[in-house]
């Protein structure tokens, strides 16, 4: 990100994390207010919903492995296995810029 933008986006992200901080409490006291059980109970239902959703994922979510069995490598990702000797021998042989 450039640097010019770093204030503006660091204030978008605190205005929405206070904003979903208070509309969040807000829901949460009309809820409790309609009975005790059921802010409890609609975050069971969001918690299954969720258990849902991730039972529902066709996709592997394994790595990526080339013809060696090396984990593929983006934008300048670790390797899998290291090359220099495994951890934690790999981060004191490499260079941190």
């Amino acid at each position: 990100m450039p640097s010019g933008q770093l204030e503006q986006a660091v204030a978008a992200d605190e205005a929405r994390g206070n904003s979903a901080a208070a509309l969040g409490h807000a829901l949460g006291g009309l809820l409790f207010g309609l009975g005790e059980s059921i802010p409890f109970l609609i975050d069971a239902a969001s918690f299954l919903a969720s258990i849902a959703g991730v039972v529902g994922i066709r996709t592997s979510l394994a790595p990526e492995r080339d013809e060696r069995g090396n984990t593929r490598v983006y934008r300048g990702q670790a390797r899998s296995p290291p090359e220099r000797g495994g951890w934690p021998g790999s981060a004191r042989s490499r260079r941190w810029h």
